[in-house]
């Protein structure tokens, strides 16, 4: 259903602020309505003669569901949300999914130095309790936490959270003032993707309270302004589905998603509907779209897909959260992902919608933007030839312990983040830009606090980076650093 609703700007706020009380209207209460899924251990009991029907809804998918099959089950139609096909979440079933602890993955990097101890949030469903703590146990905050509908067009999506803070210690308390009895709210979304629950959190609203700064820490958010997390649970609360499965990935389809893990080569999907509305806010229209996931088997699994023409350019992979408009060929590979535009209270631009580049929207076409800054979606024609040299993890020649992964970022801050583990030394990121066919930072930190840049240029067996900054007297300027891959 493509409904377009007016919000004026009151009722944002009043939705902001957590005022609305919308009970899941109809909602079963025993889940997330995922019927029929196998587990990965259920299904080595499944028996080899599957009708078309049942092999829809499980992980060993047999030759009966054929891509035909596939094909037909899903229309452009498809793609938009109507009260029939969104997936409804109760509060109760929310608040069971977040029970537990998660560990925050800083720029979604998956693979944290041995000796970091991960800040984590541990979320209490019967209590209703949320706890976020650095490293140490000594550094808490405790907030009461309570789940609402984000968008009011699309009853029981649950994926708003409103955090109260209640109690405060440690390194925390010179900002009691500002946490305690304030409240924050953030955007949530749930997935099970490459054999671990994942969570996302984006604050909604101006980008401006004290615990997103100080607490989460705005330095530490993956592409498109997200946290990730990684649940810390024993086992899954999410079933899951095998999503290598040739058959379970849409083929010659449009449709709409959350990329999560990416790894050069391939990526993991999760499908949404979009609503596009009419959002009235601050006396102007602009359209903009919502979101839900659809009611079917795969709701809380992501799909990994092959990207086309990318064989080459499999690395170690880092968490890229964003929402984004995808096209598949008849093999259900990937031949464009498009970054969706963020806007304002969890809501997107329309795909091709660039306002802060192009005022009227349409497609993306000069990559270095009117003030250089470049585009607000990454462009894969300007970027891809670059991706191809430089994306991925690399060793340092002699030293493999020494790391550069080099994974791409938004256009606004260069287009490409390196971050770099000099075993027993330090730390170091830095944001580049393409410059002819180097990589060169414009902006970068060693230690957290010190400047460092250089250039990273293309060798005949792999990359080298040049120090052209360097805040840190162990690396000076002038030191080259040649890297090759780790395969």
């Amino acid at each position: 259903m493509r409904g377009v609703k007016v919000i004026c700007t009151l009722a944002c706020l009043l939705m902001l602020a957590g005022c609305g009380n919308k009970e899941n209207p109809g909602g079963s209460g025993s889940g997330f309505n995922l019927p029929n899924i196998k587990t990965e251990a259920e299904t080595e009991t499944e028996t080899e003669e599957v009708t078309t029907e049942a092999a829809s809804t499980t992980e060993e998918v047999t030759e009966a569901a054929t891509e035909e099959t596939v094909a037909a089950a899903f229309s452009e139609e498809d793609n938009y949300f109507s009260p029939e096909k969104a997936l409804v979440i109760s509060k109760k079933d929310m608040m069971n999914y977040l029970d537990g602890s998660w560990e925050l993955l800083p720029n979604g990097q998956p693979i944290m130095a041995p000796d970091v101890i991960p800040d984590t949030f541990t979320f209490d469903a019967e209590t209703q309790e949320a706890t976020f703590t650095r490293g140490s146990d000594s550094e808490y905050i405790t907030f009461d936490f309570e789940l609402e509908d984000l968008f009011e067009s699309i009853a029981g999506t649950c994926n708003l959270m409103r955090l109260t803070g209640k109690d405060i210690s440690g390194a925390f308390s010179q900002y009691s003032d500002n946490m305690i009895s304030a409240y924050v709210t953030y955007q949530v979304i749930l997935v099970s993707d490459t054999n671990a629950d994942m969570l996302l959190l984006r604050e909604i609203g101006n980008g401006e309270a004290q615990f997103s700064y100080d607490g989460l820490s705005y330095d530490r958010t993956a592409f498109d302004g997200f946290w990730v997390f990684r649940s810390l649970n024993d086992e899954s609360k999410m079933k899951r589905v095998n999503n290598i499965d040739d058959q379970i990935r849409l083929k010659n389809s449009t449709f709409y998603a959350i990329a999560w893990y990416d790894m050069g080569d391939r990526v993991s999907l999760q499908r949404i509907l979009i609503n596009p509305e009419v959002l009235n806010l601050y006396g102007e229209d602009q359209d903009v779209l919502s979101y839900c996931l659809p009611n079917n088997e795969y709701a809380l699994s992501s799909v990994t897909y092959f990207v086309k023409d990318m064989e080459d350019m499999a690395n170690s992979g880092e968490y890229v959260p964003r929402f984004c408009q995808v096209k598949t060929d008849e093999n259900g590979d990937v031949t464009e992902l498009r970054s969706l535009v963020y806007d304002i209270f969890g809501y997107y631009y329309p795909a091709g919608v660039y306002p802060n580049n192009d005022p009227d929207g349409g497609d993306y076409s000069d990559p270095t933007g009117p003030d250089g800054a470049g585009p607000d979606a990454r462009d894969p024609e300007y970027y891809r030839d670059t991706d191809n040299i430089y994306m991925g993890m690399w060793e340092l020649k002699g030293d493999p312990m020494t790391t550069l992964t080099v994974v791409m970022e938004s256009p606004q801050v260069g287009g490409y983040e390196l971050c770099f583990d000099f075993y027993r030394l330090t730390y170091a990121h830095c944001y580049a830009n393409i410059s002819g066919s180097d990589l060169s930072t414009n902006q970068g930190t060693i230690n957290n606090d010190r400047d460092f840049g250089g250039v990273l240029t293309q060798t005949e067996d792999g990359v080298k980076f040049t120090v052209t900054e360097s805040g840190f007297e162990a690396i000076g300027v002038g030191t080259e650093y040649e890297f090759i891959r780790p395969y």
